[in-house]
């Protein structure tokens, strides 16, 4: 393993690392793919919460808990 106690090893590793969005058609690919994690991710908490927010019953809940699983 390098030494990156000085930090030059450390820094051209970090560089490298971001080298690939310097091209705009990855920073948008990249882009598109972390929204469309983020919004995946969110959407069953938010829709939990909101049915929670609104009928405060237990059974809609689970109603909706077991029919709105992800389809892989």
């Amino acid at each position: 393993m390098p030494d990156t106690s000085d930090g030059i090893i450390g820094h051209e590793m970090f560089t490298s690392a971001l080298a690939p969005l310097r091209e705009a058609r990855f920073r948008w690919y990249f882009s598109s793919r972390l929204v469309n994690l983020a919004g995946t991710t969110m959407a069953p908490v938010v829709v939990v919460a909101l049915l929670t927010l609104s009928s405060r019953s237990v059974r809609d809940l689970r109603r909706v808990s077991t029919t709105s699983a992800p389809a892989h």
